[in-house]
């Protein structure tokens, strides 16, 4: 079905994933202000390569896999070995993730949650979601038809959109 080569080639596809049109951009404004650091399941050299695929670099000041702390999100080893890492206490570190769960399990731990909606990432039924923001799972809700972690920047009062009437 595949050469070994093609297998190789698939299993590393992970590695080069573009990032959103609005990442680098958005990221780059928040770390001028803030730490901003990955937090994710995979592992740190998939890490590495993500943020350096794609047009230019993702500009975290830090990089952080759950490998570190020996469990995997959600567990709440995770959230507070990450907030451990930046030297702050939890309610000082806000998690900005395009999945509730995640966001659910940061909230229980005691960080801030900035939800940014992506297309197609979110696993939860609309009633799920709806019971998210019921809940106030989430601080800051971003959505679809906003510009993800732009967006994130101008509610922190980082950037201000350029006037598009020239």
């Amino acid at each position: 079905l595949f050469t070994d080569d093609e297998v190789h080639a698939l299993a590393l596809s992970w590695h080069r994933l573009d990032p959103w049109p609005d990442s680098v951009e958005g990221l780059a404004r928040l770390s001028q202000r803030f730490q901003t650091s990955t937090l994710s399941n995979g592992n740190v050299s998939l890490l590495l390569d993500l943020c350096k695929h794609g047009p230019l670099p993702l500009p975290f000041t830090h990089i952080t896999s759950a490998e570190e702390f020996g469990a995997y999100k959600p567990a709440p080893a995770v959230y507070d070995g990450a907030a451990r890492k930046l030297g702050l206490p939890p309610q000082d570190c806000a998690l900005v993730a395009a999945h509730l769960a995640d966001l659910k399990a940061a909230k229980a731990r005691g960080f801030q949650t900035v939800y940014v909606e992506r297309p197609q990432e979110e696993d939860y039924t609309d009633e799920q979601v709806a019971q998210a923001r019921r809940e106030g799972w989430v601080d800051v809700w971003v959505g679809l038809e906003e510009d993800g972690f732009r967006e994130v920047a101008r509610r922190l009062g980082i950037w201000q959109q350029p006037d598009s009437t020239g």
